[in-house]
């Protein structure tokens, strides 16, 4: 089992979205917009992790992608997707 995917050079829609895995929330780098830069970076989180456990980090790149997890009561751990 997976609770987070890292993926590079995704595969995209025309509208700049990643295809819906089930039980995951696509997280995606800023700024993400259509008509925007390719984005080549997306982190894919388990719905098994409550979105209260995760904050996305704000990185000015369409090829990077941060989030803070959360896996203890005073414990987080950064997890950055590079292109």
């Amino acid at each position: 089992n997976f609770n987070i995917i890292l993926i590079q050079e995704p595969w995209l829609s025309i509208k700049g979205k990643t295809q819906a895995i089930r039980n995951f929330s696509s997280i995606y780098p800023e700024p993400h917009r259509e008509g925007g830069p390719r984005v080549r970076a997306v982190t894919l989180v388990s719905t098994s992790i409550g979105s209260d456990h995760y904050v996305k980090l704000p990185i000015d790149s369409p090829d990077v992608v941060g989030i803070d997890i959360k896996y203890g009561p005073d414990d987080w751990m950064r997890i950055i997707n590079v292109y």
